[in-house]
């Protein structure tokens, strides 16, 4: 398997995944205000691409298992593809491992990344992680594991 880099800040998936589905009822963007009336305010769920995009912008945080199931959707198309494809396979456990490169970028480091045993995020090697800068969006590096 190749290097799978995915930089989201266009919504673009290197694996060629096909463009999500836009004409269901899913790809509505769901708008909730006051939800708890206390920390949460203003509730949105776009479309993975639009989420993407607002992120790189600084318009919107995404948390990592946040970021991952966009990922995922917008990979496969739509929420039935993306049930049926993890449907076929073993759960995936992650152990994130936080780490920080040298130029001070932070990196989330899963099983199978060359630095996921010492943190060293500057190793190189196989690549299973999530860069994480301040602007410009996340970018997905995987050429470990299979998804």
């Amino acid at each position: 398997m190749g290097r799978q880099v995915d930089r989201n800040h266009r919504g673009n998936v290197a694996s060629g995944a096909p463009a999500p589905d836009t004409t269901t009822p899913a790809a509505t963007v769901v708008l909730l205000r006051d939800v708890d009336g206390g920390e949460i305010t203003d509730h949105r769920w776009p479309l993975p691409a639009d989420a993407f995009e607002r992120h790189a912008r600084g318009e919107m945080e995404l948390s990592l298992p946040t970021w991952l199931t966009r990922y995922h959707v917008m990979r496969h198309g739509r929420a039935d593809a993306v049930l049926e494809h993890f449907a076929s396979r073993e759960p995936r456990h992650y152990t994130t491992h936080p780490a920080q490169r040298a130029d001070g970028v932070r990196v989330a480091l899963w099983e199978g990344d060359a630095s996921c045993e010492d943190w060293d995020a500057d190793r190189e090697g196989p690549r299973h992680r999530l860069v994480m800068p301040e602007t410009g969006g996340f970018t997905f590096e995987n050429d470990v594991a299979e998804y």
